[in-house]
């Protein structure tokens, strides 16, 4: 399988991880491939999921989830072609 080049990252505010178990429910062969979580002391709650990379039916993406730091961070849009 040819490595891809470009990985789409999405930043989320409090709900990458729901935001990503929603995913994996609506694509098949979809996985979690990494979780990290904040650590104590963060500005963030104590484990609650820091970053993620996952595969959407063979798509690989990042998640980051964070504040309202970047608000150019638009998240990009994604066509599902099920025909």
């Amino acid at each position: 399988m040819t490595p891809q080049g470009i990985i789409p990252f999405l930043w989320f505010e409090n709900h990458a991880e729901q935001a990503i178990h929603h995913y994996l429910d609506i694509f098949p062969n979809s996985s979690i491939e990494e979780l990290t979580y904040w650590p104590e002391g963060s500005p963030f709650p104590a484990n609650a999921v820091q970053s993620d990379s996952f595969t959407l039916n063979g798509l690989k993406l990042h998640a980051f989830d964070a504040g309202p730091h970047h608000h150019f961070m638009i998240p990009p849009s994604y066509f599902n072609d099920t025909g």
